[in-house]
């Protein structure tokens, strides 16, 4: 059985259009790359769709590519991110932010405690679309305000504020799944 090749041998092979290559490459990364747009689309058919069209993207950009200069998956994530938030930039719909989970103040850390990954990412999916965009960038890929406004199109001060609000609505939204029992216990 031959050996598993890493991943600097993916990418060049990639590079120079070899299909098994190609071919290990998504089989190596989709389902990582799957769960980053999936924590920005708000369902599995709209993340799929970007996955898709990021996985065009990085074989349309893959020359550009240089392991010298970073890590595969991180060059690849970024893109991911970058297709789903023009995705969502293109989406023309209001969508109600006040009082969305009405109803709650403060949330207790045993809430959390009891959660699975599943609930948690509804919850995420929950959020109004900028909410979602600055949470996800902020909290989940760890960049900066003012990286994030720079993406966004926004100021600095607006991300940290969309994020103090996505927050108290996640808190809000925790909280109403404990009082209601919705979420999926630990075991």
């Amino acid at each position: 059985m031959p050996n598993k090749l890493s991943m600097d041998q993916i990418m060049l092979g990639c590079q120079k259009g070899d299909p098994i290559c190609q071919k290990s490459l998504v089989m190596e990364c989709s389902e990582m790359l799957f769960t980053v747009a999936l924590r920005y689309m708000r369902d599995q058919v709209k993340a799929q769709d970007i996955l898709q069209d990021s996985f065009i993207r990085v074989f349309k950009s893959i020359q550009t590519f240089d392991p010298n200069k970073g890590n595969a998956k991180a060059w690849m994530r970024r893109i991911v991110i970058n297709t789903a938030l023009k995705e969502l930039n293109k989406q023309k719909y209001t969508e109600d932010i006040d009082g969305v989970f009405g109803g709650y103040d403060a949330m207790d850390a045993e809430v959390v405690s009891q959660l699975q990954a599943e609930d948690l990412l509804e919850v995420v999916k929950s959020l109004p679309t900028m909410y979602r965009k600055v949470f996800n960038l902020s909290v989940i890929d760890g960049y900066s305000h003012k990286e994030i406004g720079e993406m966004l199109g926004i100021n600095e001060s607006t991300s940290r504020s969309n994020l103090t609000r996505a927050k108290s609505i996640m808190r809000k939204h925790l909280l109403k799944l404990e009082t209601e029992e919705l979420w999926v216990k630990a075991r």
